[in-house]
């Protein structure tokens, strides 16, 4: 699926079929289907490792050809996607998901430190990334490289092949390797 400027995106995610109505003519936030969040959703749907309800920690290596196995064993952890509204700041979550979060160089240093703060001292960063500034971007990148040393790129042909747009990355960034 290429994303497009339809009223209402439909997105296949676990056997079901999300749909999601959208207001393409506003500006606002809130309003709109970005396309890192379609590319994140299908990155971990397509490299989520199997998960056995009888057996929370299954085999360490269950598919050796899966390079995100031991980052996404997401079973068992607790998360938060950042722009939920919840503040539930100083929790420390296993993992924190981020979708197209990056837009003002002001912003970045509060976006940086919120991340800091939510994340647990193992956890990881999912995020879907579209560069919108490029004050942003410096602001932003410059931050994580001291907050989280361990930043991978996820490989374009690693993306579903279907969601894989030109204008959006993922990123897996931990403060230590795992």
């Amino acid at each position: 699926m290429r994303f497009k400027d339809s009223p209402v995106v439909e997105l296949p995610v676990g056997g079901a079929v999300l749909s999601f109505e959208q207001d393409n003519s506003s500006f606002h936030v809130g309003t709109s289907v970005w396309p890192c969040s379609l590319v994140l959703v299908k990155f971990v749907e397509r490299w989520l490792p199997p998960q056995n309800p009888q057996n929370p920690n299954p085999n360490p290596n269950p598919n050796p050809s899966n390079p995100y196995a031991d980052l996404l064993r997401l079973a068992g952890k607790r998360g938060i996607e950042l722009g939920s509204g919840c503040g539930p700041a100083g929790l420390g979550f296993d993992f924190v998901v981020a979708a197209d979060v990056v837009y003002l160089a002001d912003s970045a240093p509060h976006l940086v430190a919120a991340i800091d703060a939510l994340l647990a001292p193992r956890g990881l960063l999912l995020l879907a990334y579209q560069l919108r500034s490029p004050d942003a971007h410096r602001a932003f990148w410059d931050l994580c490289a001291r907050a989280f040393p361990v930043v991978v790129k996820v490989p374009r042909d690693h993306l579903h092949p279907d969601y894989a747009f030109d204008e959006a990355d993922v990123y897996l960034m931990q403060r230590q390797q795992t």
